[in-house]
This record gives structure tokens, C-alpha cells and sequence, in this order.
């Protein structure tokens, strides 16, 4: 998707300035002008699809407009792009993609015109081997009977020895040539000669390289006609328009551009009207396409004047884990745990003014704290480093990696295994509790007796996140991904402030919006099972997150929500770490058009690379020569989680080993309507053909 796009920007991009060109610029008279404007629009219509300029616009928390939230729903029904799965699959059979068949095209079309622009550069040489040359005012001149000739190339000019130089013919001829020489011409014809073969799909490249040669000869005519008779000039043009032997790199003379030219030489009355306007106004649309295709509006973070913690700014201390010469985990693919944790804990650096938040960091590059050698001691100089600080919290990013052959995902939280500090256990419950929205978590706050010397023992709040597993090529996907790194450090800094905020105005009020959101037993006792649409348990805090039908949001105590259990005879059914009464689960609203679809961790090339990973075509439907699409649909639920797996239509040979593959996905990122978490219907269509 990120290939298609960047072409369709290209293409966009230089077909609308070659478009202002040709109406508003092409056969003017301001040549100089135009051969800059076309190279600019050439090199402008590359970098734009490039450019990745953020602009804040929304305010995070804002309700965003109906026409951009209606621009959002970009998946409507819940469909995902169809995947294919193919019998007796072999060693080749993943390179069976329509991604890679175009990659095959573009090679071709690459090594096309590669060859015929090394065939141009190779007979430009063979030439100034073949021919001896004179050196007139540092100008080789080669003296041919070659086709083609007279052409310059660069501080060559390749001479054809039946035009003699003592006439004024051939002096008229020179004399063309070597203003090619003096302006560089060929580096223009060079340049555009690589970008047409880079993007050969691109017909404005080739467009754009025509122009710029005609727009090469009617400068050196203009010269030329300047020492000569434009008419006597025009009339040596059609005399020896005869069909010559083109030359791909070179500035022939007798160029193929004719009648442009000779009009261009005896039409003095060319229209200038308006010149000067036509080319003020390609700024207006160079900022059009910067606008369009270059920026990316982005959400201004949520607003949080007044974050305070023991009556001031909060200083957090950030320490990225490994370094240097302690690269932590490795991946299959190579990619070390250090530089991701380095990544992840810049980006909560650069984002924490906007939350008011002090972070200090304890290393910024990929180095050891303190350029020490002994691991002892560089966690000594980490503690070190933090104490000075006087932090009021620390956060230790590491990613994890998995010693055993069972299947691990999702961020985890340790604590000191030396005691029990329940401020550090509110922490890490709250982080988890942001970092969930984004990406499956172990909701269990985890405990080291040994292992954690940075968190051990410490005066302040201190929590180790490991954000995911590099052995899980999910979780791999995820991390590595700038966006989702930037979406990390977000909800980071979102259970910071969430902390911050509920320690200064007292434990009570943790994970509370507000204390009118905080439901008293006897508010709790009158509420309606109708009314509800799902009931989330922290375990750790005991406080219930109560979700109505009508999107209202309110807070309880666990206690009381089990006493409301009771007298509904509602049985707590789901397991620990994510409770809900089951009547009040199966109630909730499942939407089948949302603004926010729900998504699968490591989006949608995650999503297919799971389902041809783990697909395997049925035996029975090989042997019986079966193949079709079967249509999946399922149910993504707010802690995404998936139900009502099942297939609504195809071969029934193929649904079972389509529903099993599906159930076993994991956890999904739920989908989200007018800010909500909502269940959400979604459809993959999976296509089984025989080899």
C-alpha cells in the first residue's frame, strides 16, 4: 500500500506541473524559465511523495468534524483485502504475489532503459575512439561521418566533415553547438534520462524530457540567429531536415522539433502577454501539492494544563535498557533490543513537553551510562544518574525474548521483587491500562526477586515495561513500526499524567475522570442490566470501569459491583485479569460500521503474513480436487478479543481450517466509534485455489 501510494502521489504530483506547463508555460519565450521550471518540476514531483510534513490540527480529545470523521470510515462493512491460499505450496510459491509481479515488471522496465542508456554511452565512446579530435577553446572536437552528426555532448562536439567550418553555414552550425557546450545542456538530458529510467511508468518523465530538449534548441537557435539572418537560419533548418540517426544522450543539430523551432526563430510577434503571471502563479501550485501530498495533519496532544505530583512538574526519569556493548535480546532478523528501546524512550522524550512532563533520560545514544565496560557498574552509574535526577517516577523500557518454545506476545510489567511498593503496582497497572488500547497486554504485574537492580529498592515509583516479544514476529512488526512507537510513547505519557493526577488528588480518585463519575453503592444498586453495555475490573485497584449503551462512562468499587452481580444473578464468568459480567457482555451493541476498524497487531501486511503463515490447504479438499472462497466473518470485542468466528459462505471442505486459523489470531486492537470502544464486525474473504 505504501508502494501505491507513493507512485499515485508521483504520478499526481508531476502530471499537475507538467500540466501548468504545457497550458500556461509551453512555446513562451522565456526559455530560461521553462528549462528551470521543467528540471524543478521533475526533482519537486520526486521529493513530494517523500516529504512526511506533520501538522497539528486536532486536538487529540476534540470531536473531530462529521465530514472527517465520515472520511475515516474507510472500511465500511469490516472487509480486509482477500488472501489466497494455494495447495502443495513449495519453496516458490510465496513469490507467487501480485506485489512481486510488479516488482518483476519494474525491474524489467528498469533494466530496459539501463541498457539503451549505457548502449547511447557506450556509442558516444566508441565514437571518440574511432575519430582523432583537435582541442579549439577547450572543446574537443571529433571529426565524423557518422549519423547523427553534427552533436555536442558535454565539452564534446562530434563534427560531421562534410559541413565545412569556413562557410557560414557551418559556422552558424558551431555556433548552435557550442552554446549546448557552454550551458551544460547535456547534464539536463542526463539527469532526466535517469529519472525516466528510475520511473519509467511515468509518462510525464518522458513529456517533461521532450520539452526540455526543444526547449535546449530553441535557447542554442536563439543564439545562434542572434549573429545571422533568422530567415536565411530557418531556411538552413529545412534544407537539411532530412531523417538523421537519433542520438539518446546527445544535442543533435538537426533536431526533430522542426516546425516549433523555425516558428520559434521567425515569429518576433510571439505572444508575451501574461508571461509574467504565468509564472508567479506555478508558486501557488508548488504549494498545492506540498499541501496535498507532503503534509500530514496529526492530532495536537490532549491538552493537560496543571499536571502536577507533590506540587510540582513531575520529573520522570526514562532509562532505554542495554546499550553499547550490551545489546540486550536479538532477533531472528538481527534487530537488537537496545536500539528499540532507545527508540521508543526518545520518542516519550520529544512528545513529554506537550503533556507537561519532565523526562530525563538516562542514556540518549547507543552507548553504556557512564562509557563503562562493567555491566555492575554501569547499572550503578544508571542509579546513579536517577538519584541525581530526584525523579518522582522511573520507567526502565526493555523489550523481552522468550526462552522457551511456548507462544508469548503483549507488553508485561514488572515491579521490585524486594517489596511490595503499591504506588509502583498502581503505576504499572495504569500503563498497562493505556498501552491495552493499542496492543495486547499481560494484565499480571510481574515480580523478580533477582534481575531488576534498576527498579530494586527505590524511594520513588519505579516499573520495567517490556514492550513485547522479539522472538514474536507480531510483536517485532508492532515495535519496529515509527507510528506504533509513537503511539507507545503516547500511552505512556497518558498513564503518567493519569497517575500523576490521581496521586495528587488522593488514591481514591485513580482511573476516576472526575469524582461526579464515581458511583456510590446506592447509585451502583439502582443501575439496569438493559442499561449497560460492558463492565471492566482492575484487578489491582478494585475498581470497576462501568460502560452504559448511551456511551456514558462511570466508576465503581469492585465490591459493590459484585454485590449489584448478586442481586441480578449475573455470574462473574470471565477469567481473572479482565472481568465482566456475562449478561452485560452479551449485550453489547456490535456495530458493522465504525470510524475506527478494528485492527489486527501489525496491521494489515501483519494480518495476511499470520494468515498464509498458518493457513495450510485441507487435505480432503485436495484430494477431491476442491478449491473456492470461503467468506469468514467474526466479531472483535472490546477487549480484543474474538467471538462468533464463522464462515458465512464457500465449500465446507475449506471452512474449518479457515474458523480455526481466524480463533487463534489473538488479541486484536478493538474498534473505536465517537471516541468508544466498540465491538465491531469484521469479514475476510480467503481464496483456496489448486497448484
Amino acid at each position: 500500500m505504501v508502494i501505491i501510494a507513493f507512485i499515485t502521489k508521483l504520478i499526481a504530483s508531476s502530471g499537475l506541473l507538467y500540466g501548468y506547463y504545457h497550458f500556461f508555460l509551453r512555446n513562451r519565450r522565456f526559455h530560461h524559465y521553462n528549462r528551470f521550471y521543467l528540471l524543478a518540476a521533475s526533482l519537486v514531483s520526486l521529493i513530494i511523495p517523500l516529504l512526511n510534513i506533520p501538522v497539528n490540527l486536532f486536538d487529540i480529545n476534540q470531536q473531530h468534524p462529521v465530514l472527517i470523521r465520515t472520511l475515516k470510515v474507510i472500511n465500511a462493512n469490516g472487509w480486509e483485502t482477500p488472501v489466497t491460499i494455494y495447495a502443495n505450496q513449495n519453496q516458490w510459491a510465496g513469490w507467487l504475489t501480485l506485489q512481486n509481479a510488479f516488482f518483476v515488471l519494474y525491474t524489467l522496465g528498469l533494466a530496459t532503459g539501463l541498457f539503451v542508456l549505457l548502449r547511447s554511452l557506450a556509442w558516444i565512446g566508441a565514437i571518440k575512439r574511432k575519430y582523432p579530435f583537435e582541442i579549439i577553446d577547450r572543446l574537443k572536437m571529433y571529426y565524423t561521418e557518422e549519423p547523427g552528426t553534427p552533436f555536442s555532448f558535454f565539452r564534446s562536439i562530434f563534427w560531421d566533415k562534410k559541413i565545412s567550418l569556413h562557410e557560414a553555414r557551418g559556422r552558424q552550425i558551431l555556433r548552435h553547438e557550442m552554446f549546448h557546450v557552454k550551458e551544460n545542456h547535456s547534464r539536463d538530458v542526463l539527469l532526466m534520462e535517469i529519472i525516466c529510467c528510475l520511473a519509467w511508468f511515468n509518462p510525464f518523465y518522458h513529456l517533461i524530457k521532450k520539452e526540455i530538449k526543444a526547449i535546449h534548441e530553441f535557447l542554442a537557435d536563439e543564439y545562434a540567429v542572434s549573429a545571422a539572418d533568422r530567415y536565411d537560419y530557418a531556411e538552413l533548418l529545412v534544407a537539411q531536415a532530412i531523417i538523421q540517426k537519433k542520438v539518446r544522450l546527445a544535442n543533435p543539430f538537426f533536431h526533430n522539433q522542426l516546425k516549433r523551432r523555425i516558428t520559434m526563430i521567425t515569429n518576433s510577434s510571439l505572444i508575451r502577454h501574461g508571461g509574467y503571471l504565468s509564472r508567479i502563479m506555478a508558486l501557488p501550485l508548488l504549494f498545492l501539492l506540498i499541501s496535498s501530498f507532503a503534509v500530514k495533519l496529526t492530532r495536537l496532544p490532549a491538552s493537560i494544563p496543571g499536571v502536577r505530583f507533590n506540587g510540582r512538574t513531575p520529573v520522570v526519569v526514562i532509562d532505554p535498557g542495554h546499550g553499547g556493548i550490551f545489546s540486550g535480546g536479538v532477533s531472528s532478523s538481527g534487530l537488537q533490543e537496545k536500539d528499540i528501546n532507545l527508540k521508543i524512550a526518545q520518542k516519550i522524550k520529544s512528545l513529554a513537553a506537550a503533556y507537561n512532563v519532565n523526562v530525563v533520560l538516562t542514556r540518549s545514544t547507543d552507548g553504556t551510562v557512564g562509557n563503562t565496560t562493567d555491566l555492575s557498574q554501569e547499572l550503578l552509574n544508571r542509579t546513579e544518574l536517577t538519584n541525581r535526577a530526584k525523579p518522582d517516577l522511573f520507567l526502565s523500557i526493555h523489550v523481552n525474548l522468550a526462552t522457551d518454545n511456548e507462544p508469548h506476545t503483549g507488553f508485561e510489567a514488572y515491579i521490585s521483587g524486594k517489596d511490595d511498593d503499591i504506588k509502583a503496582r498502581q503505576l504499572a497497572s495504569v500503563l498497562l491500562g493505556e498501552i491495552k488500547t493499542i496492543y495486547a497486554v499481560s494484565e499480571t504485574i510481574r515480580q523478580r526477586q533477582e534481575g531488576v537492580a534498576v527498579i530494586d529498592k527505590k524511594p520513588y515509583p519505579a516499573v520495567l515495561i517490556e514492550c513485547g516479544f522479539l522472538n514474536n514476529p507480531q510483536d517485532e512488526s508492532f515495535i519496529t513500526s515509527i507510528n506504533n512507537q509513537e503511539k507507545i510513547a503516547r500511552k505512556i505519557l497518558d498513564g503518567i499524567v493519569k497517575y500523576c493526577n490521581a496521586q495528587q488528588a488522593g488514591t481514591t480518585a485513580l482511573f476516576f475522570e472526575s469524582e461526579s463519575d464515581t458511583l456510590t453503592a446506592a447509585a451502583v444498586s439502582k443501575l439496569k442490566v438493559d442499561d449497560l453495555s460492558s463492565v471492566d475490573e482492575d484487578l489491582h485497584t478494585n475498581i470497576v470501569t462501568i460502560h452504559f449503551k448511551n456511551g456514558d462512562i462511570k466508576y465503581a468499587r469492585a465490591g459493590e459491583m459484585r454485590t449489584f452481580y448478586a442481586a441480578h444473578n449475573i455470574a462473574d464468568t470471565v477469567p481473572a485479569g479482565h472481568r465482566a459480567a456475562k449478561a452485560v457482555k452479551d449485550s453489547q451493541p456490535t456495530f458493522t460500521k465504525v470510524e475506527f476498524e478494528p485492527d489486527y497487531p501489525g496491521g494489515q501486511a501483519g494480518w495476511i503474513k499470520y494468515l498464509t503463515g498458518h493457513l495450510r490447504y485441507p487435505d480432503a479438499a485436495v484430494k477431491k480436487n476442491i478449491q473456492g472462497t470461503v467468506l469468514m466473518e467474526f466479531i472483535v470485542n472490546t477487549d480484543g478479543t474474538l467471538s462468533d468466528v464463522k464462515a458465512l459462505s464457500g465449500p465446507e471442505e475449506l471452512k474449518e481450517a479457515s474458523i480455526r486459523v481466524i480463533k487463534q489470531s489473538g488479541v486484536w486492537v478493538p474498534a473505536k466509534q465517537n471516541g468508544k470502544t466498540v465491538r465491531a464486525y469484521k469479514k475476510q474473504p480467503i481464496t483456496y485455489k489448486l497448484s
